[in-house]
């Protein structure tokens, strides 16, 4: 007896209906899987703000390495204030002014020169003759700029007094270029009595050193590179700092040096243009000083 030829086709039909439902449903399984690895960030809530552990930020007076800087001794006791008098001046937005040193006694702004024009000469900056002063416009920021052929040396005086202090804590701070000129020098003093003893951040081009003077010696307690843009005739900002026995210095990226010396206790601060013998004529120029006592 012969078998029906239709039950075969029967079973072909069923065979290829079950072969495609097969196929639409692994293939409905693969959209299903791309959708929700797609949409599966979206549907995690994000993390609250108390469970991510917090960013740790730079103060503005992180150390830097320098070559020959000192080892840290007391940075931990010190934290970064800016006076409220200094803070609303800001004479470059794109070049920071690094904070002023905090104790727990605040510091005062005793002095502060903004050179602009023939006016803003005050203090100690009046002693300039017309041939060493002059004004201008360098790299976007006003300057004095002071031509010279002997030393000049500008006492610290306090604003509202006349009178140079002689706090044991100061700060002397300034900006200031040197532009193609390498062979001018710049100091920064304080504790000084006179030309011949104190402390000196010493400034060029090649780079700085913090100096101990007496009458008959120069010592190095630090010294390292100058920034790139100074090095290179553009602005730099410098500070030395006279805090109890220990010295201080910053640049634009914050602190860079921390000596411990208790040679000078007292005197006064300064700023110190030296020329040099291969030089007919040093010239600086300068946007701003600032003094600190405390």
């Amino acid at each position: 007896m012969k078998s029906n030829p239709r039950w075969w086709v029967v079973g072909l039909v069923f065979s290829l209906i079950f072969l495609a439902v097969l196929f639409m449903a692994l293939l409905v399984a693969i959209i299903l899987g791309i959708n929700i690895a797609w949409w599966l960030p979206e549907l995690i809530p994000a993390p609250a703000a108390s469970d991510v552990p917090p960013t740790s930020t730079m103060s503005a007076q992180q150390v830097t390495a320098s070559p020959g800087m000192p080892s840290k001794t007391l940075s931990a006791t010190l934290s970064a204030t800016q006076p409220a008098a200094a803070s609303t001046h800001t004479p470059n937005q794109t070049t920071r002014e690094p904070s002023t040193l905090g104790t727990p006694n605040p510091w005062h702004l005793i002095f502060e020169a903004r050179f602009t024009g023939a006016e803003s000469l005050s203090g100690g900056w009046n002693q300039l003759s017309a041939g060493q002063a002059s004004f201008l416009t360098y790299r976007s920021r006003p300057a004095l700029r002071i031509s010279y052929e002997v030393p000049i040396s500008i006492e610290s005086e306090d604003a509202l007094t006349g009178v140079q202090p002689t706090d044991s804590d100061a700060q002397i701070e300034v900006s200031l270029a040197l532009q193609d000129n390498a062979a001018a020098v710049v100091d920064l003093r304080c504790r000084a009595k006179d030309l011949t003893d104190g402390y000196a951040l010493r400034l060029t081009r090649q780079g700085w050193q913090l100096l101990r003077l007496s009458e008959t010696t120069e010592d190095v307690l630090a010294s390292g590179m100058p920034t790139e843009g100074f090095a290179g005739g553009g602005w730099g900002t410098y500070r030395l700092g006279c805090v109890g026995a220990a010295l201080f210095v910053w640049d634009d990226s914050g602190l860079i040096a921390e000596v411990k010396d208790d040679t000078y206790s007292t005197g006064g601060s300064r700023m110190v243009f030296l020329p040099q013998a291969q030089a007919v004529r040093s010239t600086v120029l300068l946007a701003w000083q600032r003094v600190f006592v405390r």
